[in-house]
Parts: C-alpha cells; structure tokens; sequence
C-alpha cells in the first residue's frame, strides 16, 4: 500500500482555528500526521463540519473513517494493521505463518458452507471465483484474522463503533484518503491497494453490512502478504489524513442524533453471521 504523501490533516485544521500560524494551508506529509496526536473534538456536528473542511482541501481523494476505542501506536505513530499482522516478537514469524494457515483453512470452510446451503446465498459464485470476498466476509464477521481492516463511509457508523460497547472516556476516529471508487472491488495499481464495498459483494441475507455502510481496505496486488519483514507496508495509517478524540458521553452527541444500536450493528436476524458464528465455533 503507497503511502498518501501529502494531505490537509487535523494539523492544518488547528493550526487553522489557532489562527497563529500563516501556513496553515501547507499540506502536512504522512510521517507528521501519523506522529501527531489526536484533535479533541467535542460534539457530533463538530466532528461533521471538520470533516467537511478536511473533505473539501482533499478532493483528490475520498474521505473513509474507522472507529476504535484505542488509539495503537507503534514508535509514538498511529498504527492501523489489519488485524493478521497484529502479531509481536519474539515468534513473528511462525505467529504469522498461523494466522495465514487458520485464514487458508477459514476460506475453505466457508466457501463449503455456501456452496452446501440449500438454498444457496445469492453471490455464492463470486465467492468461489474470489478469495478476497471470502476474506472481507471473515473480517467483517470476525471470524479470524485477515489481511483487511474494517472501514465505513459513515461518520455516523465509525463514532457509534467508537463508542460502542467502550468501558473507557473516549473513542477513536480516524479518517483515511482513498482513491474513487467505480467498481464493488476497486483494484488500484497505482496506490496497490484494494477498496472493497461489502454491501455489493455480499449476498442480500447478510444484515451487518446493510447498517454499517462497511468497506475493506488492504494491499494490492495480493503478492507476499505472509512476509513478516514486509509487515510495515500493510499498514493502513499510511493512508491517514487526521485522528480525532471523541468523549464517551451522552452529550457528543447533541440534538438530532444518537448513537446506532447494538442491535442495528450486528443484527441478530443476520443469516451469513449465523453461518459464520459456527465456523468461529470450529478449532482451528
């Protein structure tokens, strides 16, 4: 995944509001974003309108968005890995090979779920034709770990999925610059990386995406992806424009708006998440 070089970020947002510094429209380099602490925001229409402002000094590229309760950092710099390389020394390596071996072994298992069902799910095709399908479903199902991080083009979703669910006084959004979308799987060879819209590539009777708006984010081409010494490359802060800290209170929200339900996020009428709640029952 190539790196967004250059982005107006959260940084040029402050500077901009502090209005003490001249050069607040200079663009800001990836290296200064990722090193850079998160802005506080404080309400929903706040974040809304920054994110506005963010928006329109990025035309070039569109604005995604990830919810978290933890702000990870690696060297004092966000880090945003997609959950297979979540891995740590000593045993990197052989924890790596694992995770690949239980995502190889997780594909075909649901791959034969599909094509067993009686009926089958609509889409049951692309899924044997497309391992990345597979492999977007076991993330956003959180059946194993996969090279694809969970992202939504809702702010709406990622401060609910921020919030959710969070024990802690505050939540994570980040904001992430991508290239167009035209197709379901959008391949960029130029940036090498994969933007996926769930909503298309997965059958009618999954009820998850339909609420969350939700999009997979990962490496293009699909070359050496189990390589530990390539690990850094993976990483999707390389696409970061900005970090914000949101409060975990009733108030961020304000008039007109409230958080999105457990029950909407993960609908338990799901039946793609039933099938995937047994192959999560499966050793691996």
């Amino acid at each position: 995944m190539k790196k967004l070089n250059i982005a107006f970020s959260h940084i040029n947002y402050e500077k901009k509001i502090k209005k003490s510094n001249s050069d607040w429209l200079v663009k800001t380099t990836n290296d200064q974003i990722i090193s850079y602490p998160p802005l506080k925001v404080s309400s929903y229409d706040k974040l809304v309108m920054i994110i506005a402002q963010l928006a329109y000094y990025n035309r070039n590229n569109l604005l995604f968005f990830r919810g978290q309760h933890i702000h990870y950092l690696k060297n004092n710099c966000t880090t945003l890995l997609p959950s297979i390389y979540r891995v740590v020394p000593p045993k990197k390596i052989i924890s790596l090979k694992r995770n690949f071996e239980n995502l190889q072994s997780k594909t075909e298992s649901l791959k034969s779920a599909f094509n067993s069902r009686n009926p089958k799910f609509a889409g049951t095709n692309l899924i044997n034709k497309y391992p990345e399908i597979v492999h977007s479903i076991l993330q956003h199902y959180r059946v194993c770990e996969t090279p694809f991080l969970d992202i939504t083009h809702s702010i709406h979703v990622a401060c609910s999925f921020a919030l959710d669910n969070n024990i802690g006084e505050k939540g994570y959004i980040f904001v992430l610059g991508l290239p167009p979308i035209i197709e379901s799987i959008n391949y960029n060879t130029n940036e090498e990386l994969v933007n996926i819209r769930l909503l298309n590539i997965c059958p009618p009777q999954a009820k998850r995406p339909q609420f969350q708006e939700g999009y997979m984010l990962g490496t293009f081409p699909f070359y050496r992806l189990n390589e530990p010494s390539r690990i850094s490359q993976f990483d999707c802060a390389r696409r970061l424009i900005a970090v914000f800290e949101i409060p975990n209170d009733p108030s961020f929200w304000g008039n007109g708006f409230n958080q999105i339900p457990p029950d909407k996020l993960y609908p338990k009428t799901d039946l793609v998440g039933k099938v995937c709640e047994k192959l999560k029952s499966q050793e691996n």
